[in-house]
């Protein structure tokens, strides 16, 4: 292969790549915008389904145990699985 042809050849490589990085980095972006409104949209449904769950439940305060200001939390406290079942229930 002649020097010229293998320039050539690096060069159109280096665009090809170019192109596909910048193919690949707009494609995260929309996956991470697309990501962020689901997790918003999903947010509002859960708060939702807790707020009624504290209403009916006589809860004063349900927290995020993912918070860092909570240090410990009973395992019995815990109504996770309870707040799931609702949300999946208010889906079907």
């Amino acid at each position: 292969m002649k020097e010229e042809e293998a320039r050539n050849l690096q060069k159109d490589y280096e665009r090809k790549l170019r192109d596909f990085e910048r193919s690949y980095k707009d494609s995260q972006g929309e996956l991470q915008q697309k990501d962020n409104e689901l997790t918003v949209e999903l947010i509002k449904e859960l708060q939702g389904v807790i707020e009624q769950f504290g209403k009916e439940g006589g809860y004063s305060i349900i927290l995020e145990q993912s918070s860092s200001s909570v240090l410990y939390g009973s395992p019995e406290l815990d109504l996770t699985e309870q707040i799931i079942t609702r949300y999946n229930a208010r889906k079907k």
